[in-house]
């Protein structure tokens, strides 16, 4: 029998209402250097934009072989400053076995645009749900992965 997947597509404003208490953690954490090509049971993706501009990463991933599971939101620059530098964490954890790709883009909901950035990461979660990161593509971010 064939499992079928339906895509889970979740904006950040969307899921962080009901993640905010198990995101603090995460959200004081920041991201390290990507931690090499294999890592833990989960993966942080950390991506940066600028606060007021409209414009929200959101992920995109089958729910099969990977789950998300928190998004958190964590301010680089001064706090509370207007239209400053953020970053948003996903965490994703492996759910069995397999090869899977998670998809951010960045973008305003109600248009496209030349500014919006997409990036690709793909993974391989082992029988131990360890995962590995296999490849990227699209738009590149320094030190955007972390395995814990």
């Amino acid at each position: 029998m064939t499992e079928k997947s339906t895509p889970t597509i979740l904006t950040r404003r969307a899921f962080v209402s009901g993640v905010a208490a198990a995101a603090i953690g995460v959200a004081l954490s920041g991201c390290s250097p990507q931690a090499g090509a294999q890592g833990g049971k989960t993966v942080e993706v950390c991506l940066p934009y600028n606060a007021g501009t409209g414009y929200a990463w959101t992920c995109e991933t089958n729910n099969t072989v990977l789950e998300l599971q928190q998004v958190s939101t964590v301010e680089l620059g001064q706090p509370n400053q207007a239209g400053g530098p953020l970053e948003d964490h996903f965490v994703l954890a492996g759910k069995k076995a397999g090869k899977d790709k998670a998809t951010f883009r960045l973008s305003r909901g109600w248009e496209t645009s030349d500014s919006d950035k997409t990036v690709t990461y793909e993974f391989e979660v082992g029988s131990d749900l360890s995962i590995k990161l296999t490849g990227e593509s699209g738009e590149h971010f320094d030190n955007s992965v972390r395995f814990h």
